[in-house]
């Protein structure tokens, strides 16, 4: 065989040594362009083949994969405390630990000085291909400023989502600095008007069908 670059035989013999059995396995399923990636940025084995599995089921393109990597991805995901446990049936509490990170990668907005919740926002949806992505797979945009008349005043929840495989809505609030009680007060009194809300449009679907029903939440 000829016409290998010194570059794609150094890749060769690296993907032989991290694949000694090589056949019947995951990475099988990925292009070559994807391996030279994974061997060469994902040293770690157990890393390399969380990669690989995240690759198959989402179907990420190399430079995704690329992206993904160099944001530590596999070192936040799932690393956000979170009380998905006690709140949530075992299945969907394990696939909503698995969503969140810690931190969330940004840099993609470009601030550099201090900027308000607002413009924070605004960059957000300016870049909402790139903040889908790092969200992860499954959400949808659903609104942002939602406004919420709650004892008859207006509160406006900063962005609304809705994730597919989890079948409930995603509030975001967008908060600068250090945590407060108070913001957690706030979120509460926004879930309960969005639960209010979901709950009599469900009843309303299962009259109009005679159907299930089901809440979207979280």
């Amino acid at each position: 065989m000829k016409g290998f670059s010194r570059t794609n035989l150094k890749y060769m013999r690296m993907f032989a040594q991290a694949y000694p059995e090589f056949g019947q396995q995951p990475v099988d399923q990925l292009p070559w362009g994807h391996n030279t990636v994974l061997i060469t940025k994902a040293k770690d084995p157990t890393m390399r083949q969380w990669y690989i599995r995240a690759c198959i089921e989402h179907g990420w393109s190399r430079a995704v994969l690329v992206h993904q990597i160099e944001s530590s991805l596999y070192e936040r995901q799932g690393r956000a405390l979170s009380n998905f446990d006690q709140a949530l049936p075992t299945p969907q509490s394990e696939l909503a630990r698995e969503l969140i990170k810690d931190p969330y990668n940004l840099d993609f907005v470009g601030f550099s000085d201090p900027i308000s919740e607002r413009e924070l926002e605004r960059s957000l949806l300016d870049h909402l291909k790139d903040f889908l992505l790092e969200l992860g797979v499954g959400f949808t945009f659903v609104a942002r400023q939602k406004r919420m008349v709650i004892d008859n005043e207006n509160h406006y929840l900063d962005l609304l989502f809705f994730h597919r495989k989890l079948r409930r809505l995603v509030a975001i609030e967008l908060k600068l600095g250090r945590f407060k009680a108070a913001y957690k007060g706030q979120m509460e009194l926004y879930l309960r008007w969005l639960f209010l809300k979901i709950s009599r449009f469900a009843e309303f679907m299962m009259r109009k069908r005679k159907s299930g029903t089901f809440r979207l939440l979280i």
